[in-house]
């Protein structure tokens, strides 16, 4: 095999490994917005702490996310801790952490299974 030929095959490995990860990230991220929304461990009465759940994914290839005003302006406070890859999720809304505070689930176990998705998901993207 040609130097030539490796590096063809090198390049072509690593945009497909970049690809899988923007959408392993996009993947894990709107499975995560699924799974906080249906959590009933607390009454929304206004459904805003629902709603404001969001997040970004990003990679080498860029970004994606499904972010509503509240969130994208909770994300756009942590984005800069983010160097190459990762997902940030979050419930937008300022008192968010105070609901959780009082032992009512707003997004931590959602946030588990992504994160445990997120592994999953991308080995098996990476072995095909």
């Amino acid at each position: 095999m040609a130097v030539k030929d490796i590096e063809n095959s090198f390049d072509k490995f690593f945009r497909k490994t970049q690809r899988a990860i923007q959408t392993v990230g996009e993947v894990t991220g709107e499975k995560f917005i699924r799974n906080a929304r249906q959590i009933s461990t607390y009454r929304d009465r206004t459904a805003n702490l629902r709603n404001s759940v969001g997040y970004m994914a990003q990679s080498p290839v860029g970004s994606v996310s499904d972010a509503n005003s509240d969130a994208g302006q909770a994300i756009s406070e942590v984005t800069g801790e983010i160097k190459d890859s990762g997902l940030i999720m979050v419930a937008g809304m300022n008192y968010a952490a105070a609901v959780e505070a009082r032992g009512y689930d707003v997004i931590t176990n959602s946030v588990e299974q992504a994160k445990a998705d997120y592994d999953n998901i991308l080995k098996r993207a990476l072995k095909t």
